[in-house]
């Protein structure tokens, strides 16, 4: 089984305004009274919308670098 690489979410930033919810393409999130919860963490396809429009800077893409030897 591979593991899901999901966005972060900082809860002390997040306000739960809702733009991730709203914006996300494949509605893998959703903000409950906790805050931001991926209730479909599969649907997920890391595309970075949840993180170029949350207000509060709140959510993070980590992305791996990986060099590929062409030699």
């Amino acid at each position: 089984m591979e593991a899901l690489i999901l966005p972060e979410i900082d809860f002390a930033k997040c306000t739960c305004c809702g733009v991730c919810e709203i914006l996300c393409p494949e509605h893998a999130i959703e903000v409950q009274d906790t805050g931001p919860v991926f209730i479909r963490p599969q649907a997920c396809i890391y595309c970075g919308l949840c993180e170029s429009s949350c207000p509060e800077h709140a959510v993070i893409l980590r992305y791996a670098i990986v060099w590929e030897d062409l030699s």
